[in-house]
Formats: structure tokens, sequence, C-alpha cells
């Protein structure tokens, strides 16, 4: 939740293929070996922290972008993968914040991410009427709200 990025293009890759949807690694028993997990980025609406540091760093996991009235759209591997059909961030996702710079470091703090959670919880707020809006079913798809492929991997 609003973490940094933490490693470079090679560790980021490494740590994608890890997952396990990536096909994993068994031993005999069926146990994982490798690729036994998923990553996940919470990032709050227009939150700064998850999109830095700007160079030599790399998004690592699966993007979970939580939005103004309770939708989370979710970017497969955050740049997406069209091969599967599946869209990256929108252009222009990390230059958002540097446009409103004080309401995006106001977005970071923990309790925004619990209150946010909360808030659109199904059953807790008259106006969410509908479980989608918290739990994500799918990642977001290649042509879906305008996003086409996303942005490119540096």
């Amino acid at each position: 939740f609003g973490c940094p990025k933490v490693g470079n293009l090679e560790w980021g890759s490494w740590m994608n293929q890890l997952q396990t949807d990536r096909g994993g690694t068994y031993n005999q028993s069926g146990r994982v070996i490798s690729g036994g997990y998923e990553v996940f980025r919470f990032v709050n609406k227009i939150d700064l922290i998850p999109r830095l540091p700007e160079l030599l760093f790399q998004h690592a996991g699966h993007t979970l972008q939580m939005s103004v009235g309770g939708e989370i759209e979710a970017y497969y591997d955050h740049f997406g993968n069209e091969d599967l059909g599946y869209a990256g961030v929108p252009f222009g996702w990390g230059a958002a914040p540097y446009a409103l710079l004080p309401l995006a470091i106001a977005s970071h703090p923990c309790s925004h991410y619990v209150n946010y959670l909360e808030y659109y919880r199904p059953g807790q707020n008259s106006t969410v009427q509908n479980d989608s809006l918290f739990f994500v079913r799918e990642f977001e798809r290649v042509g879906d709200n305008g996003t086409g492929g996303g942005v490119d991997p540096p």
C-alpha cells in the first residue's frame, strides 16, 4: 500500500517472472518451489510516493489503482501485456500527481488507504451497492476506458 519503486528493471522483471500466473515450478508432491505468489501494489488516487523514484527504478507486480468513486482498476504487471490483452496504466499515470502536488502528497498516509477501503466496502456505505467496486475481478483490458496498451516499459 503506497510503496515506492524499490528495484531496477532487472529486479522488476525477475519479480514478475516469479508470480504464479507465469507457471511456477513445482516439486513432485505438487508444492510450489518458485512462482508461488502474486505482487499487488495499491495506489491511492494520485499518491506521489508509489511513482517514485523516477530514475533507474522499476515497478514490480500488478498495480491496483484506487480511484475516486470506489472503482479499483487493476493493471497487469503495471505495464500490461498486449499478447494477453491486458492494458497497462494509462498514459500520464506517472505525471498526474505533479500537477496537483499538495494533494498528491496528502494522499499518501496509510490511514487514507484504510479509510478508502472501509468507505467503499460493500454494505458500509449506502452509495455502494455493487461489490465489484471493492473486489477486483479482472485486469483492465487493452482498449478499456481508452487505456490502449498503457505506457511502455522503460
